[in-house]
């Protein structure tokens, strides 16, 4: 028995806890599993404590009666919940190091504050989802096909738009395409975890030669701000903090004996200012400067408060 079991049956709660009901087909698709893999992952996380409802019918499936990963934060019950499965994998191949990696990673969690629990959550858990959106849309550049999307937007709430896509980019820790969306008439940037789902329509696009991708990102406002930032990050969180693409150009290396060296263009004070402080006492900031006092002030306020 391979990590994948383990890694899989977390994939298959993550799925679950984000998506409510789903049909072992539906699950068996996007995992590219068998049906007889799914109902053994079911079973498995049944004893390690999670209360999973088998519905049968036509309309049936599998529902997750809690909501463990995407609640505001992890609590420590389900935190042990989630190591028991791991537990159980590497009392069967100790020697594992994917195993021992998930092991250290849940500790770590477990030693955390809440506020960094949720953060590092709240960015992680939805790369299933993500990747399923980019892959669709990677379909739609390769063919010059339409996709229609239900969007959530932040301004206009639950929205269907018909696009045309023709670049992926990303904005600090979101991936992002840049499509020309036949509602509004014009091109925009589309958040990818904000797509509820999608639809490859038969029907193509002509591409539009003109359209520089340069000089788009030059007058859109999520890439006026920009911040070339150095921070410092506590060997502690280290293990999690690096396995998410914070920028797309960073760079993290050793510093000293207590310390990683963060360094990547983000964009957008308050973005920026949620990024730096998520992480409370476990990163120091060292530039930009002028940063560095707008962090002090946020600091200043929220005591006040």
């Amino acid at each position: 028995m391979s990590m994948s079991k383990v890694s899989n049956s977390l994939r298959v709660l993550l799925l679950l806890s984000k998506n409510g009901k789903m049909s072992g087909e539906q699950l068996a698709s996007l995992l590219e599993l068998s049906d007889r893999s799914i109902r053994k992952h079911i079973e498995d996380l049944s004893m390690a404590g999670f209360a999973i409802h088998t519905i049968r019918g036509r309309n049936g499936g599998y529902v997750l009666e809690t909501n463990p990963l995407w609640n505001s934060f992890l609590k420590q019950n389900e935190l042990d919940k989630l190591s028991e499965l791991v537990r159980r994998q590497r009392a069967i191949d100790p020697d594992d190091p994917a195993v021992q990696q998930l092991e250290f990673k849940l500790q770590q969690l477990s030693n955390l504050d809440h506020t960094i629990v949720m953060s590092s959550y709240s960015i992680n858990t939805d790369f299933l989802h993500v990747d399923f959106i980019k892959n669709q849309l990677k379909t739609c550049v390769t063919k010059q096909l339409k996709a229609i999307i239900n969007y959530q937007s932040a301004s206009s709430g639950s929205t269907t738009r018909t696009i045309h896509t023709y670049y992926f980019i990303q904005h600090n820790a979101h991936e992002y395409c840049v499509a020309y969306c036949e509602k509004r008439q014009r091109f925009l940037t589309f958040k990818l975890n904000r797509i509820e789902s999608i639809l490859i329509s038969d029907q193509p696009f002509d591409k539009n030669a003109s359209f520089s991708l340069e000089q788009f990102l030059g007058t859109n406002s999520l890439f006026n701000d920009s911040y070339d930032i150095e921070m410092l990050v506590k060997k502690d969180i280290y293990m999690w903090f690096r396995d998410t693409k914070w920028t797309a150009n960073q760079t993290i290396e050793e510093y000293n004996e207590h310390y990683y060296l963060f360094k990547g263009k983000m964009y957008g004070l308050s973005e920026v200012k949620q990024f730096i402080l998520r992480f409370g006492s476990n990163a120091r900031l060292l530039s930009p400067k002028k940063l560095c006092e707008e962090i002090r002030q946020e600091i200043k306020k929220m005591q006040e408060i």
